[in-house]
């Protein structure tokens, strides 16, 4: 068994007192005791320095100290000086003599006090009880926001008892000892830091999920994982931690800067794009121009010609933002079918053709929303068009943001259609069209002959032209996304409301996975 030291640790106000134990062989003691005497005192630990007389202490010389040292556990802004003399900040000065020093120390400090040190002249007939000692500034302070600090954070398995440790080892996801865990987690969490970071819950969160993934790893049904897979994990300490802050949260009142604004809209038109801003090479500044023209029957040379001008159409459609009428009049071959599909390809690094497998899995999902929606289950519509239906139902969304049936186009007002794309159904039975419209234009005047058509369409043009989701159709256009199309941003959504519409697309695809 490794030999362990004991040190004795103090809160400034000598209010908390512990004793911590130490690994003789810890290769980082110093961190290790202020990580240990953070969460035992409950104080935001940064230095530490000696009771007796305000040496700092460092990593070198703290595995010599004599164990009966009491050691002073200092927050950031902290410092602890043994002085002759004490200056106390409490609207006035007070000059305390050597002789009440004793009996100074035995009472807790005043909230907000500051000690000085102050050069005491003797009476002739009093000699001094010590010389001054000179300021020595602390050293070696941790950062509570660092990296080490957390991931040295133990999770409190022990305190959960042997029904729980072995539904979390068998990897039975029981709701109620998973929120149990993350009270536990967070509440221990808070003994160190109360402002937690948020690196600092994903750092935690990943360390539990490390040990338990079946039970937190955020994966689909196909056992691809979501984004890094501790999203959920991570909006659950996030929320605990929140709750128990809400009596003392505070609104900021000062209006949103473009900056930001800005910032957060280029995350939003970047989110699961991996070629959203291509560098420029030297290409032939007149190769642009030749997309107003027939690039010829070849699939090869329409190909060339996409590649080609590639990088100079994403600086154009991130920078200029022109209207699509615009871009229609000078680009009419950008929006062909092929080149849509060719340009969400070479933007996201997914294949929209993954969207036909909605119709194989229409069953498993159908199964699921029968099970929630009951007698609000849609059993009408083809079947493709029927399970994104009840998908909306579910997420109490609305698919008339992106989808419209009607006998003819001209029973259409534009003027009543969103201007993000929006497919248009007509006619009946086996003489059905599809048309999309993108800001009340008409994408393509022939339409397209099956819904998935012409919803592999749409869905190309949001992330072409950078727009964002319907409002009240986030949820379910991120679930065919993430689901079907298998992009999962590092960071950024096009949905308006990102935190909420994730936690709900997350919890239906565990869901589903489960079922």
């Amino acid at each position: 068994m490794a030999a362990k030291k004991i040190y004795t640790v103090w809160s400034r106000d000598r209010e908390r007192k512990t004793l911590i134990l130490i690994d003789e062989n810890d290769v980082d003691m110093y961190k290790t005791l202020i990580l240990k005497a953070s969460q035992k005192l409950q104080v935001d630990g940064s230095s530490l320095a000696l009771e007796s007389n305000g040496t700092p202490i460092d990593s070198e010389v703290l595995p010599y100290l004599n164990q009966m040292d009491i050691l002073m556990l200092l927050e950031k802004s902290e410092t602890w000086k043994s002085t002759d003399l004490f200056s106390v900040a409490t609207g006035s000065t007070v000059t305390i003599a050597q002789s009440d020093i004793s009996n100074l120390l035995l009472q807790p400090f005043p909230e907000g006090a500051i000690f000085e040190e102050r050069e005491v002249h003797p009476t002739p007939t009093e000699k001094p009880d010590s010389t001054p000692i000179d300021n020595i500034d602390l050293t070696c302070k941790v950062d509570c926001n660092s990296e080490f600090l957390w991931t040295n954070f133990e999770i409190p398995l022990e305190r959960l008892n042997s029904e729980q440790l072995e539904n979390l080892g068998n990897g039975v996801r029981n709701k109620l000892d998973i929120k149990f865990l993350v009270q536990l987690i967070v509440n221990d969490m808070r003994l160190i830091k109360k402002v937690i970071p948020m690196k600092a819950f994903k750092i935690v969160a990943k360390k539990l999920i490390d040990r338990y993934p079946l039970i937190f790893r955020d994966v689909d049904e196909d056992g691809v994982v979501l984004g890094d897979g501790s999203h959920s994990l991570v909006s659950k300490l996030v929320e605990r931690n929140n709750y128990l802050n809400r009596p003392h949260k505070r609104k900021s009142t000062e209006a949103q800067s473009s900056p930001i604004v800005s910032k957060k809209r280029v995350l939003s038109a970047r989110a699961g794009c991996v070629n959203w801003s291509p560098e420029i090479g030297h290409h032939d500044s007149e190769s642009i121009s030749k997309l107003t023209e027939n690039a010829g029957t070849s699939d090869e040379q329409f190909v060339q010609l996409l590649e080609k001008t590639y990088p100079q159409i994403r600086k154009v459609l991130n920078e200029e933002e022109p209207p699509f009428s615009k871009l229609m009049e000078e680009w009419p071959l950008l929006f062909s079918k092929k080149a849509i599909f060719w340009h969400f390809n070479k933007l996201t690094n997914s294949d929209i053709h993954l969207m036909d497998l909605i119709t194989s899995k229409c069953n498993k999902i159908t199964s699921f929303l029968k099970t929630k929606l009951k007698n609000d289950f849609d059993d009408t519509n083809l079947v493709e068009i029927r399970t994104i239906t009840n998908i909306t139902k579910y997420f109490k969304e609305d698919l008339q943001n992106l989808f419209l049936k009607c006998k003819d186009l001209p029973e259409i007002t534009l003027e009543s259609i969103p201007l993000s794309p929006y497919i248009i159904q007509t006619g009946e039975e086996e003489n059905m069209l599809y048309f999309v419209y993108l800001e009340r234009e008409l994408v393509h005047h022939d339409g397209y002959t099956t819904f998935i058509e012409a919803l592999k369409v749409s869905f190309s043009l949001f992330f072409i032209l950078n727009l964002k989701y319907p409002r009240n159709l986030c949820a379910t256009m991120e679930l065919l996304q993430r689901m079907i199309l298998k992009i999962h941003p590092d960071a950024g959504s096009k949905s308006k409301k990102v935190c909420a519409t994730r936690k709900k697309v997350f919890n239906f695809m565990n869901s589903i996975k489960e079922g």
